[in-house]
């Protein structure tokens, strides 16, 4: 009983805040200028944003696949995909940006042999092989937006020290997933590559070339605060008001953080849009 309250209350809370998010979000912007850089949108450019980020997810669908195999569970990559595309659809259906990777393990847990430890641990891991390149990528770019100081070089030797030691700390406590861990992070770097390539291509579609940097900053910066479970809609309202709050500390106008922020929202609905099949169809049935 008590358990359901607070999965109550927590749902509640996040609902609140993705509210409280968006309202700030949709009422401090001018909708004039709004309206302006809308109409100008280039849409192939949106169609490039949407391949690119079509591409990441089928890189880390694998990438996932190579941490269920670390575990001695063996998914084809076709019904890995399916279920990884259902999982992505109820990232932005469901409460929290991590319901998705909890649907995955609630259905992959009734598997012979598996555990919902070793899947849960499989599933963490995932998500920390593309934080790692996503943080020295943010070090990198505010290394280059800030100019070198001593934040800024502290922040990318950091972030890059984390890569050697993660690989250390793995082989020390978790050698069952270490050999795996070169290989999936690659692959983590691959699909940041690919975000980043989605992102540039909607800064191009927008028209921002001038201050490309500084967006893509903000924009990653925001993304990455919004994958924490805090709010519902896979980060909505978190992802537009922390980008609209980093492009006034930055200087740029907040109308186009906003823009580029719900343009990259739309792609992500409708790389996720397949999804909806496999909630009807049994994404494990191999047949289908």
């Amino acid at each position: 009983m008590k358990t359901n309250r607070y999965r109550y209350v927590a749902a509640g809370l996040k609902i609140a805040l993705t509210i409280a998010c968006l309202w700030y979000a949709l009422t401090k912007p001018d909708w004039t200028k709004m309206a302006q850089s809308w109409h100008q949108i280039d849409l192939a450019w949106v169609l490039v944003a949407l391949g690119a980020y079509t591409a990441s997810k089928l890189l880390a669908s694998s990438r996932l696949n190579i941490n269920f195999k670390q575990i001695g569970l063996t998914l084809s990559e076709t019904t890995n995909r399916r279920l990884f595309w259902l999982g992505m659809l109820y990232n932005l259906l469901l409460p929290g940006a991590i319901t998705g990777d909890a649907y995955k393990v609630m259905v992959l847990a009734q598997s012979p042999g598996s555990s919902r430890k070793s899947l849960t641990l499989a599933v963490l891991l995932d998500r920390f092989s593309g934080l790692l390149p996503l943080l020295f990528l943010l070090a990198t770019l505010a290394l280059l937006v800030f100019s070198p100081n001593l934040y800024t070089i502290s922040l990318l030797i950091g972030s890059g020290l984390l890569l050697p030691l993660s690989q250390w700390a793995l082989r020390r406590y978790l050698p069952e997933q270490a050999n795996g861990f070169t290989q999936t992070l690659w692959l983590g770097a691959g699909v940041q590559f690919l975000v980043v390539a989605s992102v540039l291509a909607l800064i191009l579609a927008i028209g921002l070339t001038p201050q490309t940097l500084p967006y893509l900053l903000v924009f990653l910066s925001a993304a990455a605060l919004s994958v924490l479970p805090i709010s519902v809609g896979g980060g909505l309202g978190i992802r537009e008001f922390a980008s609209m709050e980093g492009a006034r500390y930055l200087n740029l106008p907040m109308e186009q953080a906003l823009l580029l922020s719900l343009l990259f929202y739309g792609v992500t609905i409708l790389t996720a849009l397949p999804g909806f099949w496999y909630i009807f169809k049994n994404p494990l049935n191999e047949s289908k």
